[in-house]
């Protein structure tokens, strides 16, 4: 949830690609990860017992705070080389 009045942002991590950050120099961080269960491991949702915890973070102005699912940094070309974490920060 972005406040758009006050720059701050409330997530969960749920073993999700972490959230990746703009400076305005262009520098990118990563929004630290906290060990969060994935989402969706188990068939049965009555079986699921974890609990998730929401965090904030302040987004300054100028910052462009980026989103992607592993699908993206999954993807394969010819050779079976995946695109990357790595490389994705290197591209944005």
């Amino acid at each position: 949830i972005l406040n758009t009045k006050t720059g701050v942002v409330e997530y969960c991590d749920a073993g999700h690609c972490p959230l990746l950050i703009i400076s305005k120099n262009k520098q990118i961080k990563e929004i630290a990860r906290y060990g969060g269960i994935p989402l969706a491991v188990t068939e049965d949702p009555a079986s699921f017992k974890a609990k998730f915890e929401n965090k904030e973070f302040q987004l300054e102005p100028g910052e462009t705070m980026f989103l992607y699912t592993s699908g993206a940094i999954q993807m394969q070309n010819g050779f079976n080389e995946m695109y990357s974490e790595e490389r994705l920060k290197q591209t944005l």
